[in-house]
């Protein structure tokens, strides 16, 4: 993942916490960086801003002389204000996922959620797609080996829900295409904007393969079983304005535009409660993986109960009677 940052950054790398010992640092070590200023590499110049850090240890050094690209992360994390972006970054193969990407992902989750200052995120990818599904060449070996392709696809549900569970909301920006896993994501995402002409659907069916990415429980969460019915067997793709009809996204904006009205919608997001969001996030969640409508309102009204301890009531009242802006603590 790469962090900008405007000051020196002094990372506590914890057992289990990205980056781990699978990106090259022992676990339960204190990492120190400093940022490097200039360009960066070519994939940090569609990220705001611009002084970026390796906390990977493996994919640029930073130097006193400036960067040393060695080879470009699979995902990329940029943090502006209270506002983190999760980019793919793959953009040569629309955005394929691999293990490698997974992990990556995985560990930017970790890192987000450990920056309590940050409110909302937005999923995103690189290039001339969001997210095309699997790298089925990178995957031919597994196709044959049953254990292999379990353990893969335990690692994508593992981290889809992780996404989806994460108290930081989430908000998918789909351009390009936005096919099987890549219709997988924005389905663990809160919130989904589609640029105008992308293309979205889940495509296993045409290939002869099946989800492992949650689309048969997901999708008719989403948009209802009819629909999701049509989208699962035929493995067709729909244009934006039918996305938005089926519910399948929450706005179509033009191409120019989708990044700007995404990141809009995470400052909306970011500037409200966050101790209100996240209860609200657990009850819509909770409603979603089962729950009756009886424990439902229980819940709510637990979280109602807890919300009552926590500040952003009082400054919510206040700002209120004042007529001013509420300015809210981090998580």
């Amino acid at each position: 993942m790469y962090v900008p940052v405007a000051h020196s950054l002094h990372l506590h790398v914890r057992a289990g916490f990205a980056p781990g010992p699978r990106l090259g640092h022992p676990a339960d070590t204190t990492i120190s960086y400093r940022p490097v200023t200039g360009e960066g590499p070519p994939y940090a110049k569609s990220c705001q801003p611009t002084n970026w850090l390796d906390i990977q240890g493996r994919s640029v050094a930073a130097t006193e002389a400036g960067w040393r690209v060695i080879a470009e992360p699979q995902a990329v994390v940029s943090i502006d204000g209270a506002v983190a972006e999760l980019i793919l970054n793959r953009p040569g193969s629309l955005n394929a996922i691999t293990e490698e990407m997974l992990l990556a992902i995985e560990d930017g989750i970790g890192l987000i959620e450990a920056r309590r200052s940050v409110r909302a995120l937005v999923v995103r990818g690189e290039g001339r797609a969001f997210c095309a599904g699997a790298d089925l060449a990178a995957a031919a070996s597994r196709l044959d080996a049953a254990d292999e392709l379990a353990e893969h696809a335990a690692i994508w549900r593992r981290v889809l829900q992780r996404l989806e569970s994460s108290p930081v909301p989430s908000i998918a920006a789909v351009h390009g295409v936005a096919v099987a896993g890549g219709l997988e994501l924005t389905l663990a995402c809160d919130m989904v904007a589609m640029a105008a002409d992308a293309r979205i659907g889940d495509g296993h069916a045409k290939w002869g393969l099946a989800p492992s990415g949650g689309a048969t429980q997901r999708l008719p969460r989403t948009t209802g079983r009819r629909h999701a019915s049509w989208l699962l067997f035929s493995g067709e793709l729909v244009d934006a304005r039918e996305a938005l009809a089926i519910g399948l996204v929450n706005a179509v904006v033009p191409p120019e535009e989708l990044l700007d009205h995404v990141r809009d919608m995470a400052r909306t997001i970011a500037s409200r409660s966050p101790a209100a969001v996240t209860s609200m996030k657990r009850a819509v969640r909770a409603g979603l993986d089962g729950a009756t409508l009886g424990d439902g309102l229980d819940l709510e009204g637990r979280l109602l109960q807890e919300h009552g301890h926590r500040p952003d009531m009082k400054i919510g009242q206040a700002a209120f009677t004042s007529r001013s802006v509420p300015r809210f603590p981090d998580r």
